[in-house]
């Protein structure tokens, strides 16, 4: 495990790279795009359980922060959809230079899924994507966000707690000014979205109808699509867990064997 600082040296990325404990062939390299906010936090360690698990199985594997999260450089809430979306090609390229790889595969975990598609930018770009609880919607995912920050507060009302003072522009605790706010409205839909990968894994902690319209869309673009149910203690949107540590151990297996699968039957 190595960490290190990439990419613009005005405006650097953090992230961790996990080498193969041993060699595949050919190459493989994965990439992890994080969730953002509140969810970054809650993902965080099953983040580095994912990339651990993959890099004993021979997969180098890059782990990253976007701009203005994490230890990547930018104040927090100076980062948005345009931006990350740059940070995400940023770090592919870093990997297919750390890893020696002319393709990267990438995990795409909630917000993530969507960034996850500018790792795939190339015409050529035959590597696997994993959307792991994928937010198909970037609209439909703030209302889901600014729901969530209303009943946290309702909830602390009736309980006779004062919340923190926070910013007008705070959801869930993190701060989410009005161009982050934009941006991520103007993300659009996974719905809508060319795909350039090889396969598509989508893994859902919990059964949803977007879920099914999206696997949907995927294999009328003549790709193959894999849909699979990995159940947790922990969902998104509810108000007494919105702090839980995910735990996401059959989903870790699951992903690990359809990046496997995919290596050894090239």
């Amino acid at each position: 495990m190595h960490p290190c600082y990439f990419g613009d040296a005005d405006r650097p990325l953090f992230g961790v790279y996990h080498p193969p404990v041993s060699q595949r062939w050919p190459v493989s390299a994965v990439l992890c795009c994080p969730p953002v906010g509140q969810e970054y936090m809650r993902v965080h360690r099953d983040l580095v359980r994912l990339a651990r698990r993959l890099s004993s199985t021979g997969h180098h594997v890059l782990r990253f922060d976007y701009y203005g999260t994490g230890d990547s450089s930018g104040e927090t809430g100076e980062g948005h959809a345009g931006q990350w979306r740059r940070d995400v090609r940023v770090a592919a390229d870093e990997l297919k230079d750390l890893s020696g790889a002319e393709r990267v595969s990438a995990v795409g975990m909630r917000f993530g899924a969507i960034l996850a598609l500018d790792a795939m930018r190339d015409e050529d770009g035959v590597a696997d994507l994993v959307l792991w609880d994928p937010v198909v919607s970037g609209g439909e995912y703030l209302r889901e966000l600014e729901s969530l920050h209303e009943r946290l507060r309702e909830a602390y009302r009736r309980s006779h707690v004062t919340p923190d003072e926070a910013s007008r522009d705070d959801l869930v605790g993190f701060p989410f000014p009005a161009q982050l706010r934009a941006s991520i409205r103007e993300a659009g839909s996974l719905l809508e979205a060319r795909f350039r990968a090889a396969r598509v894994l989508v893994i859902a902690s919990e059964p949803r109808p977007d879920y099914e319209r999206l696997c949907n869309a995927i294999g009328e673009q003549d790709i193959a699509v894999d849909y699979r149910h990995e159940p947790s203690p922990t969902h998104w949107d509810q108000v007494e867990q919105h702090d839980t540590i995910l735990i996401a151990r059959s989903s870790i297996e699951a992903i690990t064997s359809f990046l496997n699968g995919a290596n050894e039957g090239r």
